[in-house]
Formats: structure tokens, sequence, C-alpha cells
């Protein structure tokens, strides 16, 4: 369907003497765009959206891995707590042992 706006105006162009047809081929003619112009610039943008679909894909992925890690390091972070030199109820082997200063450390960081 065509508006009546751009009827009214393809008419005026139209005058006598032409068709609609010929009208739209000059107007065609006059961008400077052929159908296989339009055909690469299609078939490069649909290339384009296809790498980023790639893409996005991609990064989904990496987030997902990523959730999973946050969470992993928040178990680590209540586990620390619960390892504290503070506490006496510890077992005995925990109380002077370096590596729970190291492991709390690593916590302390992520």
């Amino acid at each position: 369907m065509v508006k009546d706006s751009v009827y009214q105006r393809l008419k005026r162009l139209k005058g006598e003497n032409r068709s609609f047809s010929d009208v739209i081929e000059l107007l065609l003619d006059a961008s400077g765009y052929d159908q296989v112009d339009l055909l690469q610039v299609l078939q490069s943008q649909n290339e384009l959206l296809k790498q980023i679909l790639r893409e996005i894909r991609m990064l989904n992925s990496r987030l997902s891995s990523l959730k999973v890690e946050v969470k992993e390091a928040r178990e680590i972070r209540s586990v620390t707590a619960v390892t504290s030199k503070e506490n006496k109820k510890l077992p005995s082997f925990i109380h002077g042992n370096p590596w729970v200063e190291i492991l709390q450390k690593r916590c302390e960081e992520v």
C-alpha cells in the first residue's frame, strides 16, 4: 500500500507522458543504488549480525561461568569466617597452622 502523500508526489513527477513504473525507475537510478549493490549490503550486514550473535553467545557463556566463580568465592568467605583463629572451638590442628592465614588472605583477595 502506498501512502496518499507519496502517491501524490509520484503522480506530480509522472505527469502526462510517463508511467508510475518509469518514475520509480528514474528515482531508483538517481539514488545511485543498484539491486546488486543492495544485495551486497544486505549480505554484508547479515554476516556482521552473525558475528555479533556469535560474540553474544560466547560472552553469555563466559558470564555464566563467572556467576559460578562468584558464588564459590562467597562460599569460601563464609568458611573463612568460621575458621577464624579467634574461635576456640576449632580443632587443635587449626591453631597456629600457617595455612589458615594463607587461605584467609586468598579469600579476602577474591
